[in-house]
This record gives structure tokens, sequence and C-alpha cells, in this order.
């Protein structure tokens, strides 16, 4: 087999993807029909892997574009003096309070339209959309105006995580002292929540915490377990910290023990 060996044969072309398969420009083009044509007219399966990728991104600014169209739709609906929330519940089948939920999203696309516009271009997805509007949506309008006007230019390159920390900072900003009355509020509105899950565990849950004290109460968690953990335990930092939780408000064993009754490994 070695006697048919081509001396000019290069390694190198071996590796070398294939000419890209995709019309020119396809990358840069924006959502719209155009767009949705070529995309449904391509052959995934004849696709490099780097083209394929392309093909991904430019899928997903189409969803973007239509859902920035279904909002601007919904909104349009709800202009009229006979239609009601309810009918988006009944046309989309969804629940009064998931219907509610989207007549707001559609309100809040509207009072920020640079919001709709980023979303309608394909530029963000509806994930940081939402953050966007739903961490802005107490302001007035030109301070909301103000503070997205801040983000949205480089929020197709930020996480909803890292837009959401840049917003409500920029609320700060905006209206401290309407920061400050929000605060007081959640903070006076706190509880506690116990719900199931999937897979018949519990999740227990503090919401609107003072955050110093949330954060304390973590930290000491951890200590905890890291103590234990030095100590030999098999557990994860993960677990231990779960276990030790029930232990200390249930009362049971001695913190910093590890004790396990009633926990799951």
């Amino acid at each position: 087999m070695y006697e048919s060996f081509d001396a000019d044969f290069s390694p190198q072309l071996v590796w070398e993807e294939a000419p890209s398969a995709l019309p020119a420009g396809l990358a840069e083009m924006e959502p719209g029909v155009d767009l949705g044509r070529l995309l449904a007219g391509l052959d995934l399966l004849a696709l490099t892997s780097g083209d394929q990728v392309t093909v991904i991104a430019a899928c997903r600014r189409m969803v973007s574009h239509y859902q920035a169209l279904s909002y601007r739709a919904i909104w349009t609906l709800l202009s009229t003096e006979l239609a009601r929330d309810e009918d988006v519940g009944t046309a989309l089948h969804l629940s009064t309070r998931a219907a509610q939920n989207e007549v707001n999203r559609a309100q809040g696309l509207e009072r920020a339209q640079s919001v709709f516009e980023a979303l309608l271009r394909g530029r963000i997805n509806l994930y940081r959309a939402g953050v966007l509007i739903d961490r802005t949506c107490h302001l007035p309008d030109p301070d909301l105006v103000w503070v997205v006007s801040q983000v949205i230019i480089e929020a197709e390159n930020l996480t909803a995580s890292q837009i959401r920390v840049r917003v409500d900072r920029l609320c700060y900003l905006a209206n401290p002292e309407e920061a400050k009355l929000r605060y007081g509020e959640a903070v006076r509105n706190r509880y506690v929540s116990v719900t199931g899950n999937e897979f018949g565990t519990a999740t227990l849950e503090g919401r609107d915490l003072p955050p110093d004290r949330a954060q304390a109460a973590y930290k000491r968690l951890t200590r905890l377990a890291r103590k234990l953990k030095r100590k030999g335990e098999e557990r994860s930092i993960d677990q231990l910290r779960a276990d030790l939780l029930l232990e200390l408000l249930l009362g049971v064993g001695k913190a910093g023990k590890g004790g396990r009754r009633g926990l799951g490994r």
C-alpha cells in the first residue's frame, strides 16, 4: 500500500475545509424575507461545519425578527377598542397569567423602541430583550430611554447576566431615591417558599432578602462545608451546603459535624 504513495501529495490538503457553499454575504444579511428564502433552500448536510455555524446564527436572527413582529402584532391588536388581553390568551392557548406576561412584554418593547429595533434586526435575542425591558419597566419614559441607550449598542456582545448587572446599576444612577424605595418595598415583601421539582425533590427558596445577610449566610454555609471537606467528607461542597442548610434550620445534628439524618448522599 505504501508503493502507491504520491510524493507530491500535501497532507495539508486533508485538513483544508471545502470552499463555502453559502451565498456571499449571508452572515451579514438582515433578517427578513430574502434571508428566509435563502435559508429554506440550503442543503444543511452539504455544508461545512463553519458554514453550519453561520446558518445557525442566521436562523437565530430570523427567530428574533419574527418574535419582534409578533409582539408588534400583539400591541397593534390591543390598540383596537374591541381587543382584550384574553384574546391574546385564546389565540395562543395561554393561561391568563401567561397572556398577561405576553402583553406586558409587547408593551415594554413599544416603550423601549431601541430594544424592539435590536430584536427586529436580530442583534439580540428575546431573552436579552426581556432583561432590558423587565429591569427598566418601573422607570418613567425619559429614564428608561436613557438607561437602555447606555446598554443597547453593546448588548449583542453581552450575556444576559452582564446586561442585568449594567442595567441595574444604571437604574440606580438614573433615580437613586426611587431605587431605594423599591429596595425597601421588596425587602418588606420578603418571603420563603418551597416548591416541588420534577424528580420528586424540593426547592427551598428565600426571596427579596437583604443581600448582605443573604451573602453572609451563604458564606457561613460554605465555611462549614469546607471544614467538613478538610476532615475527609466525601460529599461535594454543594451537597454539604444543602445538607447543612437543612440541619441548621431543623436543628438536626450539630453545625459543622456533618450529621446526615434524613439526608441523601
